[in-house]
């Protein structure tokens, strides 16, 4: 039988790593990278049998990256902290090992919930990101949001779907908010990008039109209206950002 190692990359996770962890007890080896939390993360890590190796966290991409080469098995299968291997994604993955993977990588689509609703419509239901991958040839691009598995092949595809937590209470969304503007605007300004005029008008009005009309987030009701919105005002505040930094000019030297 192929042995599956499960990579859970965390940082201050107490609050979703033991209904993270309970649905991985069928993997050969949970390794959990820990990036210095200060909370229990890693007590609870470790009260489940994790191997736990703690490794500064730079961004995404490269925790990962750091981590692949060192699992135990050519076959890794990564899960954040928010998310949840169910019995039946568990079964389709056994069952894919045991017939024999033939792709380097697997997409799956996750089931979204935000504030204690599932989100259904307005794009979340696309949502969708590789997890299961071999160790050996996978690696993720080298940038801080939204980081993608580079592949020479098209990936596969599992076809049950990973539950996914990313913001339980309100006030988690705008610590991502804060971090991924900030990151997102100093990407686009290394490309050599420009806020327009219309960046920062039409392309957050447009977002929003897009997430709740087009896409029916309308039909989740009073959680649609607010993702919505707030799409709007991510998107305005990244493209502020940019601005703000291709304007300003250094500060002179004080005499």
């Amino acid at each position: 039988m192929t042995k599956i190692t499960a990579l859970v990359p965390v940082q201050n996770e107490e609050a979703n790593l033991p209904e993270c962890l309970d649905g991985l007890g069928w993997v050969d080896e949970i390794f959990v990278v820990d990036g210095y939390s200060t909370d229990r993360t890693v007590e609870i890590a470790e009260s489940y049998g994790a191997r736990v190796v703690q490794h500064e966290y730079k961004s995404n991409a490269a925790q990962k990256n750091w981590a692949i080469p060192q699992c135990a098995h050519e076959w890794v299968l990564i899960v954040e902290g928010d998310e949840r291997v169910t019995p039946a994604l568990r079964d389709e993955i056994q069952r894919l090992l045991d017939e024999g993977p033939r792709h380097d990588a697997y997409y799956v689509y996750r089931r979204n919930f935000v504030y204690g609703h599932e989100v259904r419509r307005g794009g979340w239901e696309r949502d969708k990101v590789i997890r299961l991958i071999h160790r050996d040839r996978c690696r993720y691009e080298n940038r801080q949001v939204a980081p993608e598995i580079m592949l020479d092949k098209p990936a596969g595809w599992l076809r049950e779907r990973m539950p996914h937590y990313p913001y339980r209470e309100f006030d988690q969304y705008y610590a991502k908010f804060q971090r991924y503007t900030v990151w997102s605007a100093i990407e686009m300004h290394k490309q050599g990008r420009r806020a327009h005029l219309t960046d920062l008008t039409l392309r957050p009005f447009y977002d929003f039109f897009k997430q709740y009309i087009l896409r029916l987030g309308v039909l989740d009701g009073t959680i649609g209206l607010i993702l919505a919105g707030q799409t709007a005002c991510y998107v305005f505040t990244k493209y502020a950002r940019l601005w703000y930094m291709q304007t300003r000019t250094p500060s002179k030297p004080a005499d």
